[in-house]
């Protein structure tokens, strides 16, 4: 397996929603959702202290994540997805990683999530991953539908 993080491209775009959408319509039966920052990933996620980052497997798109600032040292961690056959080969984490080194070169102090109970395997991830799970998130970070908050610690 030979996968490339790189930061989100335009020419990846619908590929990059096709994944996204795919994993939490098919897979979590979230239906019906609005997802406005999908159809603007660079002007929602590529800002100054953000950003949005692909896995790519040659030209194919098969995981996501990104990185929100919030001010004040505080990031959010957005869109992480890994396609099914990637998963549990290590992609998970050499795409928190990227995260994770980027928050640091830009003085983040804190990363925030929020997830659900029906992602699992992502809620394990996180944990082993040094999240620690917290009450809520900052009222000026919005989680609408999200019933499970982490928060590390840079």
């Amino acid at each position: 397996m030979t996968v490339k993080v790189i930061p989100f491209e335009n020419k990846y775009a619908i590929k990059t929603r096709k994944l996204i959408i795919n994993i939490l319509e098919n897979e979590f039966n979230f239906l019906k959702i609005k997802r406005p920052d999908l159809w603007q990933i660079a002007k929602t996620y590529q800002t100054a202290k953000g950003n949005f980052w692909l896995a790519l497997d040659t030209s194919d798109v098969v995981g996501t994540i990104a990185l929100q600032d919030c001010g004040d040292g505080r990031g959010y961690l957005r869109r992480m997805y890994v396609r099914k056959e990637y998963r549990s080969k290590g992609l998970g984490s050499k795409l928190l990683s990227v995260v994770l080194n980027f928050a640091k070169n830009n003085h983040y102090k804190k990363i925030y999530l929020a997830t659900t109970d029906a992602m699992t395997q992502a809620n394990k991830f996180y944990c082993k991953n040094g999240f620690k799970k917290i009450k809520r998130l900052p009222n000026d970070i919005p989680a609408p539908g999200d019933s499970i908050f982490y928060e590390i610690l840079i």
